[in-house]
Order: structure tokens, then sequence, then C-alpha cells
């Protein structure tokens, strides 16, 4: 009896093993480490994004979010790759911070893939490359900061000149609000926006205001100008939530947005969307949203041994777009409701689809892998 009773046992482990291998897998473990506190406008839309992916993809998805200062950020990051993850990933890029994830991530096998920003110039002299310095430095996805900054200028200046909105004397006068002086990304972008102006004899730039990214610091800078330069037509922002401090300042600085000056921002925030659809905004250049969902699908691959640097190399721009007047539609049609749970982010993986060649992050690509039959 007894014996038959130890085979029986056996049997069913050996049951458990050969037809239940996920029951007793361990899930694929990724900490993304966000520098602002939770709620945030851009991160809360970023990291529901990156929850609906790992969801999909069965990946357990830690979110640790961190105060907007250098203390806060490195004792929550330090104290998340003590956990042990097997992937870390930061949503910025500051080389002294940096710097000390990557040794910690060496030393415990963990390993760091960053979003949002690639590092520039003095930034990447200072740490290197992934995959050079650092073997726990996999890659990283961001936008090109500088296309950016230009990609919304010429649109703009598209939109100026086919609706007549330039001055009496045919020239498009451009102000702008950066961030801080501080910031690489803004900096970048501003670069940008000063490379499409120079293309174009009949568009100038008067002037240009630095802020902190906060729709009051936004509002504040918008005020000055509309206050100073009468004859402005164009607003450009390098962030969508400072393009809405902007229609704060013009409501109370009687600037008639859309027909005195066209705005525009960066991000596709929700309010920025909106803004677009009532025409008080005329253009927002983003896209990076989905960069979260991207990010773990990549991960999902290098893990399960199809390295995305074979094909993407190390250092992956992210696919952006403009939405203006023309397009926003299609948009909010498809993905108005914020709802990313209902892509299917298991079809944008190589591993787990053999007949995918090349990577297509694309929204065309996002709006195939919808899920029928979903529901919020």
């Amino acid at each position: 009896m007894e014996d038959r009773l130890i085979k029986a046992v056996a049997i069913a482990i050996l049951s458990l093993f050969m037809y239940a291998p996920n029951a007793l897998a361990k899930k694929l473990s990724v900490t993304l480490l966000v520098p602002e506190p939770a709620g945030g406008s851009f991160w809360g839309q970023y990291v529901r994004c990156m929850r609906a992916a790992a969801e999909d993809l069965e990946i357990e998805l830690k979110v640790v979010n961190a105060q907007s200062n250098s203390y806060s950020i490195k004792r929550k990051g330090l104290a998340a790759i003590n956990e042990a993850p097997d992937y870390f990933i930061t949503g910025f890029f500051v080389p002294e911070l940096n710097s000390t994830f990557l040794k910690a991530t060496e030393s415990n096998n963990t390993k760091f893939f960053h979003i949002d920003v690639i590092p520039q110039g003095e930034q990447k002299s200072e740490i290197g490359r992934p995959r050079e310095k650092y073997s726990s430095w996999i890659g990283g996805m961001a936008q090109n900061n500088v296309n950016s900054g230009y990609q919304l200028a010429d649109a703009l200046i598209h939109i100026a000149k086919r609706t007549g909105k330039v001055g009496d004397d045919n020239m498009i006068r451009v102000a702008a609000i950066a961030g801080e002086d501080d910031s690489s990304s803004g900096n970048m972008k501003l670069q940008g926006l000063k490379r499409r102006i120079s293309l174009d004899s009949d568009v100038i730039l008067l002037d240009t205001k630095l802020s902190t990214w906060t729709r009051e610091t936004g509002e504040q800078s918008a005020s000055d100008l509309f206050e100073t330069y009468y004859d402005m037509n164009i607003l450009w922002t390098v962030a969508d939530e400072l393009a809405l401090g902007a229609i704060d300042a013009a409501e109370s600085n009687g600037v008639a947005l859309g027909k005195d000056v066209l705005l525009g921002g960066m991000a596709w925030a929700p309010e920025a969307v909106r803004q677009i659809e009532l025409g008080n905004m005329a253009a927002s250049w983003g896209g990076q949203i989905f960069e979260a969902g991207w990010a773990l699908v990549l991960i999902y691959d290098y893990h399960h041994g199809m390295d995305f640097a074979n094909e993407l190399g190390t250092e992956i721009t992210t696919p952006m777009s403009v939405l203006t007047k023309r397009n926003v539609a299609d948009y909010t049609e498809v993905f108005g409701d914020k709802e990313w749970a209902k892509i299917n982010f298991k079809k944008l993986s190589k591993k787990l689809n053999p007949n995918i060649k090349k990577y297509n992050f694309s929204l065309e690509t996002l709006k195939n892998t919808l899920q029928s039959g979903f529901t919020p």
C-alpha cells in the first residue's frame, strides 16, 4: 500500500514537471524606476502602458517612484537593484546616477536598460555606450531630441503658411519655451527648433524662455511672451505641460489661440490631445508613451535568446509622429480611451512570432495588434 502511494506521488510530481512547466518557472522580473512621484500625467500613462505589456508577456513588473531629486532617485534606485530583479529600467539619464546604478547591476547580475533619454556628447564620453564599459547595460530606447524639436517646428511652420497665420510682412515670428538651462533633452530640442528656423528666410525666432517643466511655469513664461511680442505667430514649447500653461496664459491675456497664435507641445498628453481637438493647440509631437511597451518586448526577446541588437543596435530611436487637427481623430478613435491593455504586445515579439523578420513599432502596427473583444 505504502509503495503504491509513493509511486502515485512520484507520477504526480513528474506529470507536473512535464505538463505544467509554466506553473513552476520563475517569471521574468523587471523593475522600472520613475523619476517623479506617482500620479504624474506623462509618467502615469507610461507606467500604465508598461503594465499592459507586462501582463501580456507574463513579466513580473515592479514600479518604484522617486521624488524628482538626485538623493531620492539614487536611494530608491539602489534599493530596487539590491532586490536583484532580472532587469532594471530607468526613465532618465544622469551620468553620475546611472554610473552608480550600472556598477550596482554589474555586481548582482541584473541587466540595465534605459528609456526616454539616450546619453549624448559629454555624457557618452563619461559613461560609454551599452555593452562597452558595463556588460550589464544591454541597451536603451529614446526619441531623437534634436529631431523632435525640429519636427514640431516644421509642423507649426507648415500650418502657419497653409492657413495664412503670418505677419503683414509675410514673416513668421516664433517664440519658444524650453526646459531648464541644464536639461540636456530640452537643449537638444531647442537646437532642433533653431535648425528648422534657419532653413527659411521668412521665419525668425523672437525669444526663448527657460522654464521648469510644469504647467505653472509654462503659464508665467507664456504670459511674459504674450505681453512682450504682440506680433508672435507661433509659440513652440518643449512639453505639453508647458503648452497647457500657455493656454491658461492666453485666456488671461486675451490671446486667441489658433487664430492669433499657433501653439505646439510635445508628448501627446491626454489634455493636450483634447486641446488639439478644440483648436487651442495646433500640434503635439509624441509617441514615446508606447516606448514603455516596446522596451518590454525587446527585453522579453533578449531574455529568451533573441538579441534586439542584431537588428536595431543597442541605442534605439523611438518612432515618433505629430498630431494635428487633421489626424487627431484617427488617434483618439483607437487610443483616446487610454486603455493600453487592448494592445496585444505579444504580437510584437519576434520570440513569440517566428514570422516577424524585422521589428515594426509604428502606430499602424499597434492598431493591428488590438485584441478582439476587449472590454476595460
